[in-house]
């Protein structure tokens, strides 16, 4: 009887301690599941280092009063002939308020003064936003802008040593390096022979109204073969 009971003790107790060990792990379990959650941190912004964007000023009055002042003066010397004093009065305008009739003139005065190319270039500034009232003009400059963009390139042509036939495009030129020719824009091919060197053959590009040098190295033939 008193090992039974003894038997029977034990295992009440360690149905205790087994209940109680369950109840702390339920306990602690509901503890941590009934928090709410935290949000993750939001990750840290790296502050922007690019400058902001400065809008230009606009011109003040006294400016533009300056402006007008300057274009007028360069009408006047425009239509006297004075091309570089009118260059430099649409331009100082043009700086201050930027005109589709300044743009005009100075590709005008450019084109006067023989810069072909600079005056293509403010010829199609001008082009990309012609005004009504200029509608006109705009188709003069379109014509002129064109006939200068088919203007040939002068290309000088030099070779060591000289003395070189000069063939370009397949087409035999009468002189002999060093010589000028002009060529209409686009891709070419420039070849020179003479007879103790070896022929060479080279690609240029030309664009309008333009001049560039092209030198040639020519290699002397080796020598023959021993008999």
């Amino acid at each position: 009887m008193n090992e039974r009971a003894l038997g029977l003790g034990c295992r009440v107790v360690a149905c205790v301690i087994v209940g109680t060990l369950a109840l702390s792990q339920t306990s602690v379990a509901w503890a941590q599941g009934g928090l709410p959650a935290q949000p993750a941190p939001a990750p840290a912004v790296a502050p922007s280092t690019a400058a902001p964007a400065v809008a230009a000023p606009a011109p003040t009055k006294a400016e533009l009063a300056a402006a007008k002042k300057r274009y007028g003066e360069g009408d006047k010397k425009f239509k006297a002939g004075d091309y570089a004093g009118a260059l430099a009065d649409f331009t100082a305008a043009n700086e201050i308020k930027s005109t589709a009739q300044a743009e005009r003139y100075i590709g005008l005065c450019e084109d006067a003064l023989g810069h072909s190319r600079a005056a293509s270039e403010w010829f199609d500034k001008f082009l990309a936003h012609v005004p009504e009232k200029l509608a006109a003009q705009g188709d003069e400059i379109n014509k002129r802008n064109g006939e200068i963009k088919a203007m040939p390139g002068k290309v000088h042509v030099e070779s060591t040593p000289p003395g070189a036939s000069v063939t370009i495009d397949d087409k035999a030129q009468s002189a002999q390096t060093p010589t000028d020719v002009e060529l209409p824009p686009g891709a070419h091919t420039l070849s020179l022979a003479a007879p103790d060197r070896l022929p060479v053959t080279k690609a240029i590009d030309v664009t309008f109204a333009s001049t560039q040098t092209v030198t040639v190295e020519r290699a002397p033939e080796p020598p023959p073969p021993p008999p």
